[in-house]
């Protein structure tokens, strides 16, 4: 009977060991493959942020679908970056980290002896990350009002994470272990000054791209290019072009959106290229102030910027004031508006006067009302003719559209 006893407590000894094991390789494998997936995703929303924000040639990315899921569009607001740095460049950091904790053989080095539960520090950090993530999802949700696909996707990885090391030890344990690991790594002098050095490097680094914004602001070209390529072009008004044209081409633009800049570049080469061609612009704010097809005041500076485009309109500057504003869209402020304006010599009396008349205010709305009945959602939107676009293409792409258009119109 005795030794019946011992092969079953052997058997259920032999049992447990083997579930650990199994739970321990789970654990082992599924985090580096975890933190590989937030790494590429990061990868990816970090390509995103510096071509929306420094691109010379912005194409729409593949998560940008409409008005609401728009990667691209949380790319250009202020809650893509934190101190000066884009927060997919925190995210690669992150992930990066993780990976090394989940792989790095510790225990191999006398260095590290200190260092007893590296899924531990994996939890907790993976903890701060979930409450985070939880943060930027409602800001997402309800102060932005759009959707990032991939934001999402690496709050999911965040939370799967988290899980995986719960598979190793209730979250209370890890909590205690990495009380333990952080105490006895700062107590060994040469792992202690190497982490507070770290911590120094990284706030220096803090300090400087929070107040330089190195890596979030793209650097403005000279306005005066800009002014002297518009006013050898025929212009009047909000158009631009030819006086007699055989196309027309309607653009609905917002001054904040950066595809719209883009594309302003891509209207006043077209007009250059094609001496048939005029540019209608049209006012589409992507703001409540000025637009009843938005809910939120996501770009706050954009109903501002149309009335200054025209008061400018009023004296002569439309398209000089146009240039300028999309050149400037990363700070659009009254201040900087009074710059531009007097950088063109405008007169600054008139100009306010037209600006702070509410009459002038009903005007846009009138216009913004007009754009959302024709069915208009997003910008830019134009026109070729009758025929209808939205977002951007290359600048070949649509000099290729315009000749086709032309082409039709000369067969009928």
């Amino acid at each position: 009977m005795g030794k019946r006893k011992t092969i079953a407590s052997d058997s259920t000894e032999s049992s447990t060991l083997k579930g650990n094991g199994t739970k321990n390789l789970l654990v082992r494998y599924l985090i580096p493959l975890l933190s590989i997936s937030g790494f590429l995703v990061s990868l990816k929303l970090a390509f995103i942020f510096f071509d929306v924000n420094f691109g010379e040639v912005v194409t729409k990315s593949f998560c940008s679908v409409n008005d609401y899921i728009d990667c691209d569009g949380i790319a250009k607001t202020k809650f893509s970056h934190f101190l000066g740095i884009p927060l997919a460049l925190y995210g690669l950091l992150f992930y990066i980290f993780i990976f090394g904790v989940s792989v790095f053989p510790f225990k191999k080095f006398n260095l590290f002896k200190s260092f007893n539960y590296p899924t531990s520090f994996i939890c907790v950090l993976s903890v701060v990350s979930l409450l985070l993530s939880i943060i930027l999802a409602f800001i997402s949700y309800a102060v932005i009002q759009k959707l990032c696909i991939l934001c999402f996707a690496t709050y999911f990885i965040n939370l799967f994470i988290f899980l995986t090391t719960r598979i190793d030890d209730k979250l209370i344990n890890h909590i205690n272990n990495f009380k333990k690991d952080t105490l006895s790594v700062l107590s060994d002098k040469v792992l202690g000054n190497f982490i507070i050095f770290g911590i120094l490097c990284s706030i220096a680094v803090l300090t400087y791209t929070s107040h330089t914004n190195i890596l979030i602001s793209k650097p403005q070209k000279d306005f005066k290019t800009t002014v002297k390529l518009i006013t050898e072009t025929e212009n009047i008004g909000n158009l631009l072009g030819a006086k007699n044209p055989a196309l027309i081409i309607k653009d609905y633009s917002d001054f904040e959106c950066p595809y719209c800049a883009t594309l302003n570049e891509y209207f006043i080469r077209l007009v250059k290229d094609f001496d048939n061609v005029m540019i209608l612009h049209y006012d589409f704010p992507l703001s409540s102030g000025c637009n009843p097809y938005v809910k939120s005041d996501g770009h706050k500076y954009s109903c501002k910027a149309a009335l200054y485009a025209r008061a400018a309109k009023q004296q002569g500057k439309y398209w000089d004031m146009v240039s300028l504003l999309f050149k400037n869209q990363k700070n659009l402020s009254d201040e900087n508006l009074l710059i531009l304006a007097k950088s063109l010599n405008l007169d600054i009396i008139k100009l306010k006067s037209y600006v702070n008349n509410p009459k002038n205010l009903e005007k846009l709305k009138k216009e913004a009302s007009k754009g959302v009945k024709m069915g208009i959602n997003l910008t830019p939107t134009f026109y070729i003719g009758m025929k209808k676009y939205e977002g951007i293409m290359p600048y070949e792409e649509l000099k290729k559209e315009v000749e086709n258009s032309l082409r039709q119109i000369k067969r009928d």
